[in-house]
């Protein structure tokens, strides 16, 4: 039986998880091990580990720009603070980013990467153009990223990565966006960062 946690999946879907499980395990293999890379940065700081009510601070995943995972507060990009974590004096040189300072919706993350365009243009880093909910996950070792749309039917999908990549995703589903190039140094705002050419 296959499980989903605790829940059996209906043996109805049976048919529909094998091919879905294989085409993850191919993604799986050529991106396991790499970080993902972004000037969005998911970072659990200390006040977040200690409570059970910290209220993370992750749609920003939904926005369509690129994420890194640090360990450490991050010194570049646009840190989202849990309320734990928003609630300590920040010293890190991340621009800080939580319920404080915009409020967690679609709409005011979408405005937030309308804002940042040109930088992350400038930046060459990767993004999807339209404002509709898709994560994209970008891993310059692999010289790819994945797209995940989260919707609930198909969307087309640009991905601006110096020139425009149109990608077409099922419901939920992920694919591969090749091309995305080999990582160097550049400078936004005066903050060095990485980027590709």
């Amino acid at each position: 039986m296959f499980m989903s946690g605790l829940t059996p999946f209906p043996r109805a879907l049976w048919s529909v998880l094998a091919p879905a499980m294989r085409a993850q395990a191919a993604l799986h293999a050529e991106f396991a091990g790499l970080r993902p890379a972004g000037p969005f940065r998911h970072w659990w700081g200390e006040a977040s580990r200690y409570v059970g009510d910290d209220r993370p601070y992750s749609l920003f995943l939904a926005a369509g720009v690129p994420f890194s995972v640090c360990d450490t507060a991050p010194e570049t990009g646009w840190a989202f603070l849990s309320d734990a974590d928003a609630g300590v004096a920040w010293r890190a040189g991340a621009r800080v980013v939580s319920r404080r300072t915009r409020p967690e919706t679609v709409r005011d993350l979408f405005a937030l990467k309308r804002e940042i365009r040109g930088e992350l243009e400038a930046a060459g880093t990767p993004y999807v153009v339209e404002d509709q909910p898709a994560v994209l996950a970008w891993y310059p070792e692999a010289r790819g990223a994945l797209v995940w749309n989260l919707a609930e039917q198909a969307a087309r999908l640009t991905v601006r990565m110096r020139r425009d990549v149109a990608v077409t995703a099922g419901p939920l589903e992920l694919v591969k966006v090749a091309g995305c190039k080999l990582l160097a140094i550049a400078t936004i705002e005066g903050k060095t960062g990485m980027t590709q050419f």
